[in-house]
């Protein structure tokens, strides 16, 4: 699974490496949040809120938090089953997404919410 881009200043993306492990990077100087995850299915939310506030979800309910500060988003596309390289793919990802999302920062009751309704459409549609 993969998501993000990033440009000369760093990486702002989310990424499940070779040994499982699930990363949502801030961008910039901020840390990387992290869950070892052994399939990676589920719902999975990176959310920033501000420059020293960010968090990770797993269907609705928080994996993991920073505090550390980072630098709003590079100014470049976000690729979604990709990185955005400085414009070009890379870290191309064979999985299926079923659901993609972008916004602003979600508090940890909107998160709960946006997990349930995805959910609920999901159920309705059959998957």
């Amino acid at each position: 699974m993969m998501f993000g881009c990033n440009d000369a200043n760093g990486d702002a993306n989310m990424i499940r490496n070779s040994t499982g492990t699930l990363i949502f990077r801030n961008y910039q100087g901020g840390s990387q949040l992290s869950k070892v995850e052994i399939d990676a299915v589920g719902f999975w939310l990176g959310v920033r809120r501000s420059s020293s506030d960010a968090e990770f979800y797993e269907n609705g309910v928080s994996v993991s938090t920073t505090g550390v500060a980072s630098a709003g988003a590079p100014d470049v596309n976000f690729f979604i089953g990709a990185r955005n390289s400085l414009g070009s793919p890379a870290n191309h990802s064979p999985i299926t997404w079923v659901f993609s999302w972008f916004g602003l920062g979600v508090s940890t009751g909107e998160a709960a919410s946006i997990y349930s309704n995805v959910l609920s459409y999901q159920t309705t549609i059959g998957r």
